[in-house]
């Protein structure tokens, strides 16, 4: 039998060590897993396998809110290689992002999009960008893209964040089209409880008074999930508090996030009301948070405070 090669040694090295890393990740130890993953990239030695590990250390350093070091890694794999290109140039898009770096980020993901991103997916993130980088006139002049054999949940998600915008552009009649879009599509492959959250807030704002059957459904399947516990907040049952509990053992990033969107949503529903002081504090808070940028609802929320500010001039 022949002996292995160094490169082979340091690679089955390197293959150890990420399962190191991968156990102390699921006990917890999230620094531990970083130190580890560190390792096992210096030890592997050049090809793809490395690349996907600088991934993992970039999505774990981007939940811990390390974006520098993040973006750093993500570049890294996407440019000596990766097993998913896409993958890491969809993370280095957010990265970008979460700096305020919206045109690196278009870049990024447009590149994601070469390499096999879902288009679904790579288009509600563009415009999320164009949105921060020029409003929303900006944001619905990116011509659309085709989206045949796109993920249901994806094109939700871009059948939502559309009617967003046809409704800060005044736009009812196709905002209200776009919600229909969403609940079909949502319909055809299940609401998730985040989904359901999202469009039976811009349902109420549309004066629905009564939530789709399907929203329901959503939540009860996924009672104990953080949208569910939001919606219940949303209609008078707790407050925000009992969020960020429900929210504390999530990584930083993903709380930061999910508080982000229900500020944002709660903003939303408080204008309806007609309560634009209360409307106009919870928009702020869905803004505290820079590392947020990556996000539509931090956009989403700036639109709506300037909207509130010419509406009152």
């Amino acid at each position: 039998m022949s002996k292995a090669s160094p490169d082979q040694r340091r690679f089955i090295a390197a293959i150890m060590t990420v399962s190191a890393a991968d156990d102390m990740l699921e006990e917890g130890d999230r620094a531990g897993a970083i130190t580890a993953y560190r390792k096992a990239i210096d030890v592997c030695p050049p090809c793809d396998e490395r690349g996907s590990f600088q991934v993992l250390l970039g999505t774990i350093l981007f939940e811990e809110g390390d974006v520098d070091a993040a973006a750093e890694a993500f570049h890294a794999a996407a440019e000596n290689g990766c097993s998913y290109p896409e993958e890491a140039l969809r993370r280095l898009s957010f990265a970008r992002a979460a700096k305020g770096d919206y045109a690196a980020a278009i870049a990024a993901m447009t590149g994601a999009l070469a390499a096999g991103e879902d288009a679904a997916f790579a288009a509600q993130a563009l415009m999320s960008f164009d949105l921060a980088l020029g409003g929303v006139s900006v944001a619905m002049q990116r011509a659309e893209l085709d989206l045949t054999g796109s993920n249901a949940e994806y094109h939700c998600r871009y059948a939502l964040l559309r009617a967003e915008l046809h409704r800060l552009d005044g736009n009812r009649a196709a905002a209200l089209a776009s919600l229909d879009l969403a609940a079909t599509l949502a319909r055809d492959d299940g609401l998730t409880a985040e989904l359901a959250l999202w469009l039976a807030v811009l349902d109420r704002y549309f004066g629905r008074t009564q939530p789709r059957p399907d929203i329901g459904a959503a939540f009860a399947a996924e009672t104990e999930s953080w949208p569910a516990i939001a919606w219940n907040i949303l209609q008078g049952a707790g407050g925000r508090a009992d969020l960020e509990t429900a929210l504390g053992k999530l990584p930083w990033t993903q709380r930061a996030e999910n508080l982000a969107i229900f500020d944002r949503l709660q903003g939303l529903l408080a204008e309806r009301e007609g309560d634009y002081d209360r409307a106009r504090d919870a928009f702020r808070r869905a803004q505290a948070e820079p590392h947020t940028r990556w996000c539509a609802d931090y956009h989403l929320a700036g639109e709506a405070l300037r909207k509130l500010k010419i509406e009152e001039a």
